[in-house]
């Protein structure tokens, strides 16, 4: 497993970190991207409101890092107040996507069971090849038990940060009643990944040894998560416990300006291929950003641990107890980098300098 001093920067392309408060910038509920090549679960719908009560949902992700692929079930708890009836559900895969697909022939849904109190129940074809309708017998005054279970890949776009981005919804809160329904979500990674290559900034998920739980009750939000695989065993150690996400101090489990995407700041263009190796507007908003996110590490770092931020070298050297392996990190690259982001100087003298501190890490 590395340690803080030998993370650099990312080897595919001379990328230098971009300033943190614009890397992992995620809305919740985006739609996946060409990652999902076999679409990815909506949870199940009906063309109308079904007039059914849903009394309990819980959805389940395994994602398995090896294979790059989910196991994925769904399971309600409905209830029927009404006369007996036959009602038509609808269960989805959305956004299936492959930069290799030259037409949505190419892109193969996966299979998908269904089954009502236990039994299996014939399936077919809704609106398209990812869209599947069934219906089944709802008793008056009874409980049905309904599940859905498939596998769906997930794979990594390698010009991203982070590589891998999921977003999902659980079933539609316009066709049940789900006022008081008890709603879960979990999503667990096989085998456990660190705190540091996961992703999510939704209300109150708790992420605990590689998985994350989400319990509410009533109407559903959107889901979004990301996951780092170069961060998967990323000082597992250190994070044993329950964490509620958003974590409200992040600088012991994230690193200052990681960024693995493909992107090239135009800092790094200054001086090469005939251009100028002057400040320009891109270069300096970029620069002031990088300050300002390092002076933010140093500020939130020593108020984390209650010494004022003029005593953030006496922190490293008498605190360093104190301090977990990433914050230890942060703090030192943090003081490295805020006399260095300086925009009175050359691009090309920051770039140089930036590079003397990335490689004695």
């Amino acid at each position: 497993m590395p340690t803080t001093d030998q993370i650099a920067r990312p080897q595919a392309t001379p990328v230098l970190p971009v300033a943190a408060g614009v890397v992992f910038l995620l809305g919740s509920g985006a739609a996946s991207h060409a990652d999902t090549p076999n679409g990815h679960p909506a949870g199940f719908s009906a063309q109308g409101v079904t007039g059914l009560e849903m009394r309990q949902e819980h959805t389940e992700f395994v994602f398995h890092t090896a294979s790059d692929s989910a196991e994925y079930s769904s399971r309600l708890i409905l209830w029927n107040p009404q006369r007996s009836r036959i009602v038509r559900l609808l269960f989805d895969l959305r956004d299936a996507q492959w930069a290799g697909a030259t037409d949505s022939s190419d892109i193969a849904p996966p299979v998908v069971s269904i089954a009502v109190n236990g039994r299996p129940i014939p399936l077919a074809h809704g609106e398209s090849s990812f869209q599947w309708r069934f219906q089944l017998d709802s008793p008056s005054r009874r409980q049905m038990d309904v599940r859905a279970t498939t596998t769906f890949r997930w794979e990594p776009d390698d010009c991203q940060s982070p590589p891998f981005t999921l977003g999902w919804r659980v079933s539609s809160d316009s066709v049940f009643d789900v006022r008081r329904a008890d709603r879960t979500v979990v999503f667990r990674f096989d085998p456990p990944v660190s705190l540091m290559a996961v992703r999510n900034y939704g209300d109150s998920a708790v992420f605990e040894r590689g998985t994350i739980v989400w319990h509410w009750q009533g109407a559903a939000p959107a889901f979004w998560i990301g996951y780092e695989p170069n961060l998967a065993n990323e000082y597992t150690d250190n994070f044993p416990g329950r964490y509620t996400i958003p974590l409200g101090y992040t600088w012991d489990n994230e690193y200052l300006g990681y960024d693995s995407s493909c992107d090239i700041p135009d800092i790094e263009w200054a001086g090469r291929e005939g251009n100028p190796d002057s400040m320009t507007t891109e270069i300096r908003a970029w620069v002031e950003d990088y300050k300002r996110d390092a002076v933010t590490a140093i500020d939130e770092i020593c108020r984390h641990h209650g010494v004022s931020s003029t005593a953030a070298e006496s922190l490293l050297t008498q605190g360093l107890a104190a301090l977990n392996p990433v914050e230890r990190r942060n703090l030192r690259l943090a003081l490295a980098l805020v006399p260095i982001l300086d925009v009175n100087d050359k691009p090309t003298a920051i770039v140089r300098k930036m590079d003397a501190v990335w490689s004695s890490r």
